[in-house]
């Protein structure tokens, strides 16, 4: 070999290494880049991590103590898990948590799981009787069946009944209200029918009135009558006064300005002031004027068959939310209190309040069941 030929071949070892060495470092470079890269990757996940953990455990810590301000870290941490979840993270604690998390926002959010007790089925009392209706009144039940017309009577303790009502005096019969010593039923073919539960007799007090509309709901308060109805697309609550055996001539209730709160409303309950549900809506009539209360702290509205009750004995308001499966209780400025829930209130019809005793009583298919509150 000549010394141009060792000399070129020195030159392009040399190359080599240069370009050997070059690589390494680029490499050597590249890798250093990528773990330092991936560590911090690491170490940002890990401390999220760690602020998840000491999120969670405070709001678990606020249960009971400060509930509105444990479900706004649990909402916050919601979004964080997502996170977490959407990279792959595997983490034993983390995985912890999202095993405890509906049961820590259930308890946060007021959320009760009830049982409830049987009081009587209504077929017992005669076949195929159901209940529409439900009005609580002196210790007794009033149940309506609109479908045989029949009223009926319960004790809710012992679960013993009589019919105090048949299709002849009730025939059309929808709408029940009661107060003590009588029931008053709404019938769309007679207009207002009271009974007595003392004689167990009933007769027509009101008329059919075609002024009415399509009435929604019917209570009674003081001795009155009070009907929530709607015509030509405008609710109206119309007073019928008691007036010696009898009740006088009906008084449209809702003052004019406060026509437009009443848009919607589907049932009522009183308390003094006339208290209005619709799907979402919420309204207050205070001697005719109206005004609309805003539900604080409720996570889901209420469906569009929510039922409302309360009574002046009471200072909570009690919705059945049967599309929800559940029944919301309220302060009676719309503070959201807590909520019970349990599948049969997802047949519940409609419901009725003993405060003195803190039972709610339900309607639903021929069962009536009670609640303790």
């Amino acid at each position: 070999m000549g010394q141009a030929e060792k000399t070129s071949g020195r030159k392009k070892a040399a190359a080599a290494g240069i370009v050997f060495l070059v690589l390494t470092l680029i490499l050597g470079g590249a890798g250093k880049w990528r773990s330092e890269k991936i560590e911090a990757r690491q170490s940002e996940t890990g401390q999220k991590i760690e602020a998840v953990i000491t999120k969670f455990n405070e709001a678990k810590a606020l249960v009971g103590l400060n509930d509105t301000r444990s479900r706004q870290i649990l909402t916050e941490l919601k979004g964080d898990l997502e996170m977490l979840a959407g990279k792959g993270v595997k983490d034993s604690r983390i995985a912890a948590v999202g095993e405890e998390y509906s049961r820590v926002l259930g308890a946060a959010s007021g959320v009760i799981q009830v049982n409830l007790r049987e009081v009587t089925d209504l077929s017992l009392l005669r076949a195929e009787m159901t209940g529409k209706k439900i009005e609580f009144s002196e210790g007794k039940l009033l149940i309506l069946d609109d479908k045989q017309e029949r009223l009926a009577e319960i004790n809710p303790v012992s679960g013993a009944g009589k019919i105090v009502g048949g299709s002849e005096q009730l025939g059309g019969g929808k709408l029940l209200a009661a107060y003590p010593g009588r029931g008053a039923v709404w019938a769309q073919d007679k207009g207002i029918i009271e009974c007595s539960m003392t004689s167990v007799q009933c007769s027509t007090k009101i008329e059919k009135d075609g002024e009415w509309g399509e009435v929604h709901d019917m209570e009674m308060f003081g001795g009155n009558i009070y009907l929530l109805a709607e015509k030509d697309g405008v609710n109206k609550i119309w007073r019928y006064p008691a007036a010696g055996e009898g009740y006088g001539m009906k008084q449209d209730w809702i003052e004019e300005d406060s026509l437009s709160l009443s848009s919607g409303l589907g049932n009522m309950a009183i308390d003094g002031s006339i208290w209005g549900i619709g799907k979402g809506n919420l309204a207050k009539f205070t001697q005719g004027a109206g005004e609309t209360v805003m539900v604080t702290g409720l996570e889901a509205e209420w469906g569009e068959r929510a039922v409302l009750e309360t009574n002046e004995e009471t200072e909570k308001l009690y919705i059945l939310d049967q599309d929800n499966g559940r029944i919301i209780i309220l302060k009676k400025n719309g503070e959201y209190e807590k909520q019970l829930e349990a599948e049969e209130f997802r047949n519940a019809i409609d419901i009725a309040l003993d405060s003195e005793k803190g039972k709610i009583y339900v309607t639903g298919g021929s069962k009536i069941f009670e609640i303790s509150i």
